[in-house]
């Protein structure tokens, strides 16, 4: 159930992949906690809310990259970080409103596949024009 780091989702980029291999820690911890026979939900919502805390951080990270490099796309990008910052606090709050773990097994999956599907198809789309020698 849990996200292989592989240099398929490498940036080319020690500090973003750092923050990356962060992040899908966190997912598979976050759904890992869920279906714990011992799962409890502050631990749930704790893990929901060190993912928000360096997901925020990550995502300034690279629009900081956007900046320096003016890359063309950054304003699409800045916005997808902004969903996906909102679907964690969304996930924080329906976790915190039900106790049903079926409800709590699709958020957590939910972030997962949003997880990657911003690294494959969002990430991979800027990271040949950050490589770049453009200023």
């Amino acid at each position: 159930m849990g996200i292989k780091w592989s240099d398929d989702l490498s940036m080319f980029n020690q500090e973003i992949d750092d923050e990356h291999k962060r992040l899908i820690f966190l997912v598979n911890m976050l759904n890992t906690e869920i279906v714990s026979q011992q799962r409890e939900q502050k631990n749930i919502q704790h893990i929901l809310n060190l993912m928000l805390v360096d997901s925020i951080a990550h995502f300034s990270h690279e629009e900081r990259l956007f900046s320096e490099k003016s890359y063309p796309n950054a304003e699409e990008h800045r916005l997808s970080h902004e969903k996906l910052v909102h679907q964690i606090n969304q996930a924080m709050k329906k976790i915190q409103e039900t106790d049903f773990v079926k409800d709590w097994v699709r958020i957590g999956l939910e972030i997962q596949q949003s997880l990657v599907d911003h690294l494959i198809l969002e990430d991979t789309q800027y990271i040949q024009y950050l490589r770049s020698d453009k200023p």
